[in-house]
């Protein structure tokens, strides 16, 4: 099994191995303290990063070099992508010893005192595949060598590096702080003498370009102390950082060091001791300063020459007086000048030797990596062999470098810089062959890349000439292990070419085929032949020719992208985890746990990617789903707990699906999911298990003559039945095990627990094209299969588009035309079962028209939804950014609105192609688009000129987190029972509700008091008046009186009104008119203040100290405290209440004064009202008259002004004159605003009204948008160009029909009846249709807390009870409230949510209609229509076996005249369903439809007539007149199929449309392609109903029924019995000979005899009465053991008995009534009553067998 480098997988190994490269070993142990001293010098001062704690952040671990040296890498528990990795360099490493001015070191010396560990290779291509920090690694790399690495090593210092990615400090969202990675590093020069240093840090965090930092920026950035212990440079003050930055015209990995002035470099050298006098130095300085920006400018790609020049600048900059820094090396300077002309030569030559041969050891050394993994079986075999490729290559290259190191050890002498020079030249290569083997075996690298560039050529020039050359079978050799999930790929992908199947050999391939891995594909049999190796080039073969490799290029680079992603990221984290589970490896624990998180966070993408595909790629299943699916095999069966499958729910459901395909089940087998994460029994393969089975006894024998002295023959039979008892143990584990898998029979035979079949549509259909139909039907229904492909075929074909079928849509048409435009979306929203309902009702009702031959056109479009998306938007900026929209600005945050609706706003247009609904999406429509938006200005322009529009200050529904007025349905009124503490946007602590608070006001001049109450207490700081009723007499003689106010000197009048109850309460009330909607009718009655004490953020202004500046629920409770203070408090008490809440932000709202546009409705609301009264507009169902007309006849100005910056900017302008004639105006006054398509319309329109020239005009727009509901106000005519005259306005315009939900008829509805009015003088539909509001299955609201909301896709695909668990943990609900919605769920979905389809989804949303003003919607209903599907289904391919291959239909539907008493029957039933379906469309009564389509295909022709036709089919071939019977009937079942499903094609679109598909067709040339486009039945053609007959056949199965019921109560389950039917008189004696044969085939009896009353009927009869005409006597003599009866009778009578007797003693209780509760007492009533009637049949029963007897 090949799995490369599973182990060195987890997160942070893997970036590690990227970035690091050359000769790193795997990571060498857990490293605890006791260990980790190996590595403790990595750091500075030997000690890790600290966090606030000062404990170590990381959990550690120490890797070795192969040179010995060690270094340190860590990561973060909590966070596996948050990794970074330290090593130490230490001083001596790059010492000089010199005189002064003879120290420099020349250009090639700088080249090699940098270490070969920081030395990159730019060269080298970086994968997209790689870790992050391999993008990185060439700017520190540069950095290291440009800045640090010159200094220090003339300092003599250590250097210590970290590198990383991802926060290291302990965050709240510990989640977001993981998604954030940024990348860092910090490095540190330690200098001996001191405690000083030389630091630098750079970090490029998301999205942003790399930018350097001091160390003490770096740490607060990541959250982290120190990472360098005590501060490196920062202990003592005068040190300073080498300063670093990037030449941003350069690649970005080249870092050049910037100028520093002479501080700095003074500075440098007072840290380090040095003299800064040296006025040559710095003239130095700044010569080679100058000298390495021209390099950088003239070379910017080469870092070696980029290197040399800083090398140099950073070596001068110390001059030749520092030489008694270096004294600590005492070395003659004999030794030391030759050694570094040794070196120099060495360097040289050796760098002459590398350049004609680096391509090809650049070549060569790229080899093993690739070859290694094609070749590669295991990791630790191919550590283990040295004879294979990489260990080959490995060895010498390493043998000869060792060699070349030691023979320049030996010339040079000693010294580390000698070593370096000969290791820098050879560095790079060694470099390059470790990177390239590394790459190979983690499989971390391009595998793609790889792949391609091994065998492509091979595939074009020789795999497909070669292919089954000569017409001889391929032969594909694959591992015998049940495991080797390569293997099962080649397998599984050559199910899918049963043409050209290989033949399977599950051996080694021979040696001369020189394929040392399997699988393996031999193309041809022989030898020389082409052969293929490796999973992916094998299974790439064989699912090509399956043709499973996609359609096309796009889809065959998806599914090699799809290969790439299982190998690269799913196959080695799978193999870390699973392999020490199998005992192949050894456990490393903790290497398994981050692998096995690993493993969750890349399937967590693969199951974002699988929402919303059925399929990886297209709609059947290819290569890729194979892949991905063997790849995540064994994770499924030995690792993903079932809390795993909970989460990973769209995986799972996809996973499930595939293996459940019948190649998956071939070569898999059942497959038992993981249950529990534990150490895997080894498996036997069945082919070893036979050969063992099969092997002789002289092999046994030999064996252990082999092995020791031979066994006896006792021994070897103990030992047989030893293995057959072992074999006869393994075989009952294996039967209970598949028990546990395989649900009880008897569970079966229920349909909610029946386990519904998933078969997918596996036909290679391209998009749009149309699907096969000519391959058989699958054995069931599966929505999976049915619904695949016909949508976008149905699309493409422009069914959905009124121009089909005629010329131009201004063409009359003489069936008419229908339009309705949809409910427009949400853009932020997603599919809930109230689009649900809309839709299917929606779109029954379009196709039906459609069919019918209308125009038909069924506008889509989406809202802007300005609220709703603008929080969306925001919270997206604050999360990514950190920013608000104030700190973007309003044009740059309405780009950000356009990219997010651009990249998210079409998703519910996908979420409605799935529910089926035939829109013509080439007229969609979005509110802000250019030509909606220039009708939404020219409607507010038109209006405000006329004066509907206008400018007041009144109150409006505020709410302070939005900063923005809402509309009333934004609204949540949330019902308060008395005290309770609320949650409130801004305040920590839950605010109190639900209270009624007293206190007294004083009146002016007397001690007396008015006691008021209020659920407000800190509104009273805004009170102008106290109000009570005309005629309350306890207040009249305060007529004229004032009371004060106790917190200010104002005075407030006592006023009457006849507002005021005078039973609530004291029967005063206090009134504060610009807080409350009553009390600013009052304060307009009579002339009160209007004193506004909130801004609009919460804050209370215009009000005394102390409460000035308080928030608003704060100062609750500082002014009822005040008034204890004051005495003046009098009581609180519970008072229920409702309070508004804003949906949007969940913030109560406040009543507040604001200046807004408003639209006077008053006579547009008549005009709206008269048109209902006077018959205009129809609203059904007519219950809702009473909503409408209270609306209408009281209807308030619309306020439309709303505080947003998305949405449409309202057009009007406020006019300030620069002319001293003309005063200035207010804000709420008309007369100062001006409406204008543009600014210099507005200009001209101000400059007439205010008679002045136009530059003394100046404009201020106004910053508010427009409401919501304006735009959608219009949208039944913007959508077809209004104002301009267009033909789909002439066309379409008013349209025929709006339907939607009732909760919404006077937010939407009414106001497009006004508007459309008031701007078109027409109405804007002729009818509305306002279907009722989804509930749950008990009547309740939908509600997340109650977890009773129902995604309709859930519904369509199915759900886990874990999967709908997960929706709750994803969603905003506080921990309670899960737990209370998962116990709900739990109630409702105990397992989940069965795959019910779209068709049975729709239909049942359509049946339920009829319910009222609320849906009790019960998913089990739904699930009882998806097997009304599957009826359908078998019926249709029952009739289909019936009807045969040569049948041909009548062009015609009608009558012969030759037909059968049930071919009457069935063709009157018909007809009727036909009537009633037409009945109910028009009456738009969707039940009836249902109702009449479901009973004629379950209970009438499934039931009924075919089980009554098959004795016609059986004799067909008996003689002419059966002949010619056959044919009659088959015509007739003909015409009941194919109008049944035109009947059923408006509801269940897609179902009805694959089987009409199958049908053959009456007129093949003409008929329309489509069953959606083709004529519905009307009952002009279909008028066959018959009431005659229908009696006929009422009467025959009412005795149907009684034979069926007396044979089950006689347990005759197979045995068929004669029956006597004695009739009343002889009509109906005829009746029942007429229908003998149906009445015999349907009862399952052995003869029907009728007989006349008189007639005697024969012993042993059961007796039972059909009717007043007729009565059963069905033979039981002979048949039965009438003892044996009669004694089950005489058992079950005394239980029966006994039952009632307890029951009755219970009941007898004289307490009972009153302790036992009323449901209890009705349980018990209706058991004795169900006791008692079977008691009554038993008795029957008994006596009819005594007779007997």
């Amino acid at each position: 099994m090949l799995c490369p480098a599973a182990v060195s997988t987890a997160a942070a190994a893997v970036w590690l191995l990227a970035v690091l490269g050359p000769g790193l070993s795997l990571p060498a142990e857990d490293t605890s303290e006791s260990s980790f001293t190996l590595c403790s010098h990595c750091f500075y001062r030997h000690t890790p990063p600290q966090g606030a704690s000062a404990g170590p952040l990381l959990h550690l671990l120490c890797h070795s070099l192969p040179a010995g040296q060690a270094f340190a890498t860590l990561h973060k528990p909590t966070c596996d992508t948050a990794v970074y990795f330290a090593f130490h360099l230490s001083h001596g490493w790059t010492e000089r010893e010199g005189q002064e001015g003879e120290g420099l070191v020349t250009e090639e010396e700088e080249n090699m005192i940098v270490p070969a560990l920081l030395k990159g290779d730019p060269s080298r291509p970086v994968s997209p595949t790689d870790s992050p920090l391999q993008h990185w690694d060439s700017t520190i790399t540069t950095m290291v060598q440009s800045g640090i690495t010159p200094q220090c090593s003339i300092l003599g210092g250590d250097l210590f590096i970290l590198i990383g990615a991802g926060r290291l400090g302990i965050k709240e969202d510990e989640d977001e702080e993981c998604q954030m990675k940024p990348l860092w590093s910090a490095v540190c020069c330690a200098i001996p003498e001191g405690n000083s240093g030389i630091s630098v840090g750079l970090i490029r965090e998301t999205g942003e370009e790399v930018r350097e930092v001091s160390v003490k920026e770096l740490e607060e950035m990541l959250g982290v102390a120190e990472l360098f212990s005590e501060g490196c440079g920062e202990a003592v003050g005068k040190a300073i950082g080498i300063t670093v930055g990037l030449n941003n015209e350069a690649h970005p990995g080249n870092i050049e060091k910037l100028d520093s002035d002479t501080t700095d470099q003074d500075a440098i050298r007072e840290d380090v001791g040095l003299d800064t006098a040296g006025q040559d130095s710095n003239e130095d300085i700044q010569e080679s300063q100058e000298k390495q920006m021209a390099t950088d400018d003239a070379q910017p790609d080469e870092a070696d020459d980029v290197a040399d020049v800083t090398q140099e600048t950073s070596t001068q900059a110390v001059t030749s007086e520092s030489s008694n820094a270096y004294d600590t090396v005492d070395k003659p300077e004999e030794d030391t000048n030759s050694s570094s002309t040794v070196v120099y030569i060495l360097s040289t030559t050796l760098s002459i030797l590398k350049a004609p041969l680096w391509p090809v050891f650049s070549t060569i050394t790229q080899l093993p990596g690739q070859v290694t993994y094609v070749l590669q079986e295991d990791l630790v075999v191919l550590s283990a062999l040295p004879g294979d490729t990489f260990s080959v290559f490995h060895l010498l290259i390493f043998d000869l470098f060792s060699w070349t190191g030691s023979g320049a050890e030996m010339l040079l002498g000693i010294g580390e810089n000698c070593f370096s020079s000969v290791y820098c030249c050879s560095s790079s290569i060694l470099e390059a062959l470790l990177s390239s083997c590394q790459t190979g075996v983690t499989g971390m690298g391009t595998l793609a890349g790889d792949t391609v560039g091994i065998f492509v050529d091979s595939l074009d020039n020789a795999w497909w000439v070669t292919k089954f050359f000569g017409g001889r079978m391929a032969t594909l050799y694959v591992s015998p292990h049940p495991d080797d999930f390569r293997s099962l790929l080649a397998l599984v992908a050559a199910e899918f070419c049963p043409s050209s199947r290989p033949r399977t050999i599950t051996e080694d391939p021979p040696v001369s085929l020189n394929a040392r891995s399997r699988p393996t594909l031999v193309l041809a049999a022989g030898d020389g032949d082409s052969v293929l190796s490796g999973a992916s080039a094998v299974a790439w073969y064989l699912a090509s020719q399956g043709k499973k490799t996609g359609v096309d290029a796009k889809q065959q680079s998806q599914v090699w992208q799809w290969i790439s992603f299982a190998d690269n990221e799913i196959t080695p984290v799978s193999c870390a985890v699973v392999f020490p589970l199998m005992g192949m490896i050894g456990v490393d624990k903790k290497l398994q746990q981050s692998s096995r998180t690993e493993l969750l966070r890349v399937l967590k993408a693969l199951d974002h990617a699988l929402e919303p595909r059925t399929f990886l790629v297209g709609e059947s299943i290819t290569l890729a789903d194979m892949a991905v699916a063997a790849a995540v095999l064994l994770p499924f069966k030995y690792v993903l707990e079932p809390s795993d499958k909970k989460v990973l729910t769209n995986v799972t459901r996809w996973f499930t699906t595939c293996i459940n395909q019948p190649q998956f089940l071939k070569v898999l087998g059942k497959i038992t999911l993981c249950e529990k994460m534990v150490p895997v029994t080894p498996k036997t393969n069945a082919a070893e298990n036979a050969k063992a089975a099969n092997a002789s006894p002289a092999a046994d024998s030999a064996g252990a003559t082999a092995n020791g002295p031979p066994k006896t023959e006792a021994q070897l039979k103990k030992e047989a039945k030893k293995r057959e008892k072992l074999e006869k143990f393994q075989q009952k584990k294996e039967m209970e095990a598949k028990k546990k898998t395989q649900p009880p029979a008897e569970k079966k035979a229920k349909p909610e627990k029946k386990e519904l079949g998933v078969i997918a549509y596996n036909a290679p259909t391209p998009a749009g094209e149309k699907k096969d139909t000519i391959s058989p039907l699958p054995d069931s229904y599966s929505p999976q299969y049915v619904e695949a492909a016909w949508y976008p075929w149905w699309e493409k074909q422009g069914y959905f588009k009124p121009e089909f079928g005629r010329k131009s849509i201004s063409e009359q048409n003489p069936r008419g035309v229908f339009m309705m435009c949809i409910p427009p979306p949400n853009v932020t929203g997603s599919l809930h079962l109230g689009h649900a309902l809309t839709n299917a009702i929606q779109d029954s009702l379009t196709r039906w028209h459609r069919m019918r031959g209308e125009t038909t056109l069924w506008n889509p479009g989406c809202d802007h939804a300005g609220i709703a998306t603008q929080v969306v938007v925001e919270k997206k900026l604050m999360r990514e950014k950190g920013m608000s929209r104030h700190d973007l600005g309003r044009e740059n945050f309405i780009q950000e609105v356009w990219k997010w609706k651009n990249e998210k706003g079409d998703r519910i247009y996908h979420q409605l192609k799935k529910l089926g609904s035939s829109l013509d999406w080439d007229r969609a429509c979005f509110t802000m688009d250019p030509k909606l938006s220039y009708a939404v200005q020219e409607a507010f322009i038109r209006m405000h000129e006329e004066g509907v529009i206008y400018r007041s200050k009144r109150l409006v529904n505020w709410s302070c987190t939005l900063n923005s007025a809402i509309s009333d349905i934004e609204v949540d009124k949330k019902e308060l029972t008395g005290r309770t503490l609320l949650p409130v946007p801004g305040y920590k602590e839950k605010v109190e509700f639900g209270v009624l608070v007293s206190f007294a006001y004083k009146v002016d001049g007397s001690d007396e008091e008015v006691i008021v109450a209020t659920t407000r207490i800190e509104t009273m700081l805004g009170d102008t008046a106290v109000a009570v009723h005309p005629a309350d007499s306890r207040y009249q003689h305060l007529k004229g009186k004032m009371v004060l106010h106790p917190f200010s000197d104002r005075k407030m009048p006592i006023v009457f009104d006849d507002f005021v109850d005078m039973n609530f309460g004291t029967g005063a009330v206090k009134i504060t008119p610009a807080h409350d909607h009553n009390d600013y009718e009052v304060g307009e009655r009579h002339n009160l203040a209007f004193i506004n004490i909130l801004d609009e953020n919460g804050l209370l202004i215009n009000v005394p100290p102390p409460f000035l500046g308080m928030k608003r629920f704060e100062a609750r409770k500082a002014v009822l405290q005040a008034l204890k203070d004051r005495g003046q408090f009098k009581e609180i008490k519970d008072n229920p209440m409702v309070v508004p809440v804003c949906s949007r932000s969940k913030d109560i709202v406040e009543p507040l004064l604001k200046p807004q546009w408003y639209v006077n409705c008053t006579d547009m609301g008549k005009q709206a009202a008269d048109a209902v009264r006077e018959g205009q507009l129809k609203i059904i169902p007519d219950h809702h008259l009473k909503t409408w007309f209270n609306w209408m006849d009281n209807i308030r100005d619309w306020c439309i002004s709303r505080q947003l910056w998305w949405g449409h900017r309202i057009p009007a302008y406020f006019v300030t004159v620069n002319d001293p004639s003309v005063k200035a105006g207010e804000d709420m006054d008309g007369h100062y605003w001006v409406s204008g398509r543009s600014e210099e319309e507005a200009r001209e329109k101000a400059a007439k009204r205010f008679n002045v020239s136009a530059d003394k005009i100046t404009l201020r727009q106004d910053e508010d948008v427009l409401d919501t509901w304006f735009s959608s106000g219009i949208f039944p005519f913007s959508i077809f160009g209004w104002p301009n005259e267009t033909q789909d306005l002439n066309v379409f315009y008013p349209g025929t029909l709006l339907e939607t939900g009732h909760d919404i008829l006077f937010f939407w509805v009414a106001r497009m009846v006004m508007m459309g009015l008031k701007l078109t003088g027409k109405l804007p539909f002729k009818e509305v249709y306002l279907h009722a509001v989804v509930r749950d299955a008990h009547g309740r609201k939908m509600s997340k807390s109650l977890g009773n909301v129902i995604d309709p896709l859930d519904v369509i695909t199915g759900i886990s009870i874990e999967g709908l668990h997960a929706q709750l943990i994803d969603s905003n609900l506080d921990p309670l409230e899960v737990e209370k919605a998962k116990q709900g769920q739990k109630s409702d979905y105990p397992n989940g949510i069965p795959e019910c389809g779209t068709d049975a989804l729709r239909f049942a949303l359509c049946a339920y209609t009829g319910q009222g003003r609320d849906i009790n919607l019960d998913v089990n209903r739904i699930l009882g229509y998806r097997h009304f599907c599957n009826k359908l289904w078998n019926a249709v391919k029952f009739a289909m076996k019936t009807l045969g291959d040569n049948f041909v239909p009548s062009e015609k539907a009608q009558l012969s005249g030759e037909e059968s008493v049930s071919d009457r029957w069935i063709l009157s039933r018909l007809s009727a369903a036909v009537g009633l379906c037409d009945t109910g469309f028009k009456a738009y009564d969707f039940p009836s439809i249902t109702t009449a389509i479901y009973n004629f295909w379950l209970y009438e022709l499934c039931d009924v007539y075919l089980e009554s036709v098959k004795p016609v089919f059986s004799k067909a071939e008996a003689d002419s007149a059966s002949q010619r019977q056959a044919l009659v009937c088959r015509q007739t079942l003909y015409t009941c199929l194919e109008v049944g499903l035109r009947l059923l094609s408006p509801m269940m679109p897609f179902v009805t449309e694959e089987l009409y598909q199958r049908l053959p067709r009456r007129r093949p040339q003409t008929d329309s392609p489509s069953i959606c486009v083709t004529s519905y039945p009307d009952t002009e053609e279909f008028c066959w109903h018959s009431e005659e007959v229908d009696r006929d056949m009422e009467f025959v199965m009412t005795v149907v029924k009684t034979i069926r019921s007396l044979r089950a109560d006689y347990n005759l389950t197979k045995t068929r019995a004669d029956c006597y039917l004695q009739c009343i008189d002889s009509a109906t004696v005829s009746l029942v000979q007429k229908y003998s044969l149906q009445i015999q085939t349907l009862s399952y009896s052995q003869a029907i005899i009728p007989l006349i009353a008189n007639q005697p009927v024969p012993e042993g009869c059961a007796v039972a009465i059909a009717s007043d005409r007729c009565t059963i006597n069905l033979m039981l003599k002979g048949l039965i053991d009438v003892e044996k009866e009669m004694g089950k009778l005489m058992t079950k009578k005394g239980d029966l008995e006994k039952q009632m007797e307890k029951l009755r003693e219970k009941m007898a209780k004289n307490d009972y009534k009153e302790k036992v509760p009323v449901k209890v007492q009705e349980q018990d009533a209706e058991k004795l009553r169900q006791s008692q009637t079977e008691l009554e049949k038993v008795k029957e029963a008994t006596d009819n067998f005594r007779k007997m007897m």
